[in-house]
């Protein structure tokens, strides 16, 4: 399970060796007329409850 924050309630995971690799691919895809998304990073749930720990 992963978690992500913004405004759509369903999305694709795709797994990428590094966000620039993303990018490069969100540039090939809509330089080739496929269309457009929207790419964001997703947390699984270690990481999530790291970051809501207050101290």
């Amino acid at each position: 399970m992963l978690y992500t924050q913004g405004r759509y309630d369903f999305v694709d995971v795709v797994e990428a060796p590094s966000p620039e690799a993303m990018l490069n691919f969100s540039v090939w895809y809509a330089s080739q007329g496929f269309g457009s998304f929207q790419s964001m990073p997703a947390f699984d749930g270690k990481t999530m409850a790291a970051a809501s720990k207050q101290d």
